[in-house]
């Protein structure tokens, strides 16, 4: 799928890289709320290449299972540079993501385990992530992101408007 917007590239990991990735990251200690830890390199590498973007905070998700949701929302805290894509990098489960904006029809896309979506003009896009009670695994997302204002600042906002639970944040430091 690909939109002004919106863009679905699948397969961005292979199904062996995907699951090797899954089973390090879920051995993370996800119940603790902040945990400074370094993001795999090579993920993170492998994002700005694609991308062309540099990074400098990212955000790791825990689905337990397709109960786990988040609501609809709009990434446009003024801690976020506007000017560079949010990349989300999916593992585990295949989840939906929703995505609606002001007078246009609503788009589902399927985020499968390797993939990799990018989405410029958060100020305008909602997406959600409805539940799937079908989904019985967990899944696993990154959300790679740059931040202008303070590292605090932005560990707030997303505390405030992000949560899922239980989940830790991955920082570069």
């Amino acid at each position: 799928m690909s939109s002004p917007n919106i863009t679905y590239i699948p397969n961005f990991y292979s199904q062996e890289e995907s699951i090797e990735m899954f089973t390090k990251l879920s051995k993370c200690p996800f119940k603790q709320p902040i945990i400074k830890v370094w993001v795999p390199l090579k993920i993170k590498s492998d994002v700005e290449k694609k991308t062309g973007f540099e990074y400098n905070f990212v955000l790791l998700n825990f689905y337990e299972s397709g109960h786990a949701k988040i609501g609809a929302h709009k990434d446009d805290k003024p801690s976020l540079d506007q000017s560079v894509d949010i990349a989300t990098l999916s593992f585990g489960a295949c989840r939906d993501m929703i995505f609606s904006k002001k007078g246009c029809k609503s788009v589902r896309q399927a985020l499968e385990a390797g993939s990799l979506l990018l989405m410029d003009d958060q100020k305008e896009l909602t997406h959600a992530i409805p539940p799937q009670p079908c989904v019985k695994e967990p899944r696993i997302s990154l959300t790679f992101r740059r931040v202008w204002s303070s590292l605090q600042q932005s560990l707030d906002e997303m505390e405030r408007d992000y949560s899922i639970l239980p989940r830790k944040r991955l920082r570069r430091e």
